[in-house]
Parts: C-alpha cells; sequence; structure tokens
C-alpha cells in the first residue's frame, strides 16, 4: 500500500511498519484554516482521509533602512541590526535587537566606529563585525566584549551564533602568513578548525578558508575554501567535508577557442560555489543551500552557469535544480529550512525573483504564493526572496528590492506564541 496527499505540503507521512501510518503537521503560522486529503491506496482499495489545522497568528515587522544589514537568531526570537546615522558630518552607529514576538526594540552603546551586524542569538547577543577590527560582541549583560583572538591572528569576522550565544564561528587572518583560518569559539575561547591545503586543481591553497556559519546547536559549520570558493562543512568536532559530498565536484573537458583562430581542450570542474554568505544552514544543520556551477563551452567560450542546490547531510544526498520556473535558466541559493525547504533567487536585469523549492514534495511556489500559504502576509512584490529561516518556520527574515533594485527592504514575519 501507498500514502499520497493533496494540497498538503505541511503534513509528513511516515511508513512505521507495514502496518502503522504515521501522519503529522508542521505547526500552522496564518490565521486560516489549512485543509488537506491524504489517500491510501492497496491494490484497487482507496481510503480517504480529511485533514483540518485550525491557525495562528502571526506578526510581520518592516524593518528601517538605516541598517545595511539584518540578522535574525536560530529560533527566531531576535533580529539584529545597526542604525547608521549621519549629523554634522560624522557617523555614528547604533547597534540594537528587536524583538520579534513583541516588537521591542532593545539599544545598545552607540559607537563612532563603523560596524554591522554579524550574528544574533536566541538569547539576545549581538555579534558586530568591524570595516576596521576584529569582532566584537554585546554579551547579554549590554557589556561590549572584544571577541578573544588565536594567538598570532588579527582581525576576526564572526557571523555565526549558536542559539544560546555560547559559540561563535567566523574566521581569522595569520599575521605571519597572511592566511584566513576558520574558528570557532566556546565561551570566547577559540579553536581552529582544519582546513583543505589544496584547491581543486590541486594547487596550494594560499588565501586560506573561511567559516561563515553554523547549526542552532553550533555542531554543524559551513564556510568555504577562499582561493576557489568551493563550499566545506565541519560536523561534530570532525574535519572538513566537501558541502555535497565529493561527488558533488565533477571533472571534464570542454573545447575552447585558444584566442588565435584555434581550439583547445580545457580541464574543468561542476561545484558548489559559496562566498560570503552567512545564512545558508538551516537551524537544525541537517540541510545546507549551495550554489551549483556547471561550467559549459557556449560557442568554444567558457561559460559557468549557477545553480540552486541543497545538500542533505543526514542522507549524503545533493539536489541540484537545473529546471528552474519563470522562464529563468540559473538562480542562486539563498538558505534553507529545517523541514528541506531551499529558498532561491533568479536574477531579473538589475534585480531578483524569489522562489522556495520543497525538497520532500518536489514543488516550487514563488514568494507571495509562499508566504501568504504559510504565513497569511500577501508580498506585493514578486522581487523578495527569503534570507534565513529560523528553526520549525517559526519565523523568516526577508528583503524585496526596491529602486530598480538599488536598496533592499527588510522585513521578518514571526508565529506569536
Amino acid at each position: 500500500w501507498k500514502a499520497t496527499y493533496e494540497n498538503g505540503s505541511w503534513i509528513d507521512i511516515e511508513q512505521l511498519d507495514k502496518n502503522t501510518l504515521k501522519i503529522t503537521a508542521t505547526p500552522s503560522r496564518t490565521n486560516g484554516i489549512r485543509k488537506a486529503q491524504v489517500t491510501i491506496t492497496s491494490g484497487y482499495a482507496e481510503e480517504v482521509i480529511d485533514l483540518t489545522q485550525l491557525g495562528s497568528n502571526v506578526s510581520f515587522g518592516k524593518l528601517d533602512q538605516n541598517s545595511l544589514i539584518y540578522v535574525i537568531s536560530p529560533n527566531g526570537k531576535y533580529v539584529g541590526g545597526v542604525a547608521v546615522t549621519l549629523e554634522n558630518s560624522v557617523y555614528t552607529y547604533l547597534p540594537y535587537i528587536i524583538d520579534t514576538q513583541t516588537g521591542e526594540r532593545t539599544e545598545f552603546t552607540t559607537l563612532d566606529y563603523n560596524v554591522e551586524a554579524g550574528a544574533v542569538s536566541d538569547t539576545g547577543v549581538l555579534v558586530l563585525v568591524l570595516f576596521n577590527g576584529s569582532a566584537k560582541d554585546f554579551n547579554q549583560q549590554k557589556e561590549l566584549v572584544d571577541i578573544t583572538l588565536p594567538a598570532n591572528c588579527k582581525d576576526a569576522i564572526v557571523t555565526g551564533i549558536s542559539s544560546d550565544g555560547d559559540i561563535f564561528v567566523g574566521y581569522v587572518i595569520n599575521n605571519d602568513d597572511r592566511v584566513h583560518y576558520p574558528v570557532r569559539w566556546v565561551n570566547n575561547v577559540p579553536s581552529l578548525l582544519d582546513w583543505p591545503e589544496t584547491d581543486i586543481y590541486g594547487n596550494k591553497v594560499v588565501q586560506g578558508t573561511m567559516a561563515r556559519g553554523c547549526s542552532a546547536d553550533g555542531t554543524v559549520i559551513y564556510g568555504s575554501r577562499w582561493d576557489d570558493f568551493t563550499a566545506v562543512y565541519w560536523k561534530d568536532g570532525g574535519g572538513w567535508q566537501y558541502v555535497g559530498g565529493d561527488d558533488a565536484i565533477e571533472m571534464h573537458q570542454i573545447i575552447v577557442s585558444d584566442g588565435s583562430g584555434g581550439y583547445l581542450q580545457k580541464t574543468v570542474y561542476d561545484r558548489t560555489y559559496l562566498m560570503a554568505e552567512t545564512s545558508n544552514i538551516s537551524a537544525s544543520g541537517r540541510y545546507i543551500a549551495v550554489t551549483y556551477r556547471k561550467v559549459t563551452a557556449v560557442n568554444n567560450v567558457e561559460t559557468s552557469t549557477p545553480y540552486p542546490a541543497i545538500y542533505d547531510i543526514e542522507t549524503d544526498t545533493f539536489t541540484i535544480l537545473t529546471d528552474l520556473p519563470g522562464g529563468f535558466s540559473s538562480g542562486t541559493a539563498r538558505t534553507a529550512s529545517n523541514i528541506g525547504q531551499l529558498a532561491y533567487a533568479c536574477q531579473k536585469e538589475q534585480t531578483y525573483i524569489g522562489y522556495v523549492y520543497d525538497l520532500n514534495s518536489g514543488t516550487t511556489r514563488a514568494m507571495p504564493a509562499f508566504t501568504e500559504s504559510e504565513y497569511g502576509f500577501v508580498l506585493t512584490s514578486e522581487e523578495s526572496y527569503i534570507m534565513r529561516f529560523a528553526a520549525d518556520g517559526e519565523a523568516i527574515l526577508g528583503g524585496t528590492y526596491i529602486y530598480s533594485g538599488s536598496a533592499l527592504d527588510f522585513w521578518y514575519m514571526a508565529v506569536l506564541e
């Protein structure tokens, strides 16, 4: 026998044994009523189960444009930013956090040097990235604290934090070789992570590797090798591994013009590609969203095409989306949820169109349809995307392009407890 559903992207069907079927539902994130049908078939026999789920209240917060970037905590408790003010030709920087349940804004000490939000925990710890200097954080007592540097290193950049605020991840620069080293801090005590010594071409890595983000418990960390931007991850204190597994890097040959009227055969690699993205990992650490670049020769010119992809660490399954909606032929991954949703964006002239792909159902929804069905809010612009899912989808942080793509309106949606 088998079980299928209609209109039920919010339910999960699991066969426990040959006689037992388990149906679970994700919490409703809208104030409407959701309905679905589960059909169980065995040969010619068929049974239909009607499911109904009541709604909940959801808050929507539009964030000020005076912060260059916003971050959201792993469980969606807080959004963090830095308000930039110019007065009498002098810039000041005011870090703050917003409680997504109440909208209450907590401000920290005004600073006279350039900073932006790096990460925020569910306990209210706000990490700051300095444009000239090493990372700091406001702890739970609202004290501004220097983040400890590993020996003989400088300029820490921290953009990942655990839910409890005890674990930071990021990278530093070694004073001697000027190489970037990935770091994990526990209670402000740094430990260097191991990293690849060679790139995909077999050359010695000279730029280093950067850790960018982590799971809510800090046990899974992801980043990229800076020489070729190939995505890597670390799990449970183990050594580095490729996002997507070793098979995600595929070597092949293309024929390209040699610039003199002839042609030559060139070795290229299809592979993951990650630059400075800091929110690609799901809160659980199971899924990592990443862009995958396929290299071809178009009219004998080397061409790299990006596609959104999602890696399931638990099952070692790598899914690349090449059949994209809206007539798009390329896209870039943004973030992943705990239930295998992949948020990505496709470029349209100077702006981007956002989508959400469901790994379990294989379906894709444009952003206005997704937020309406999942949170009860209709975005007025398709030029929106999700920057990060909080754990269990209880909150999302997103942005909408304005002024022909030259700026972003940031916003969040959060299920009220």
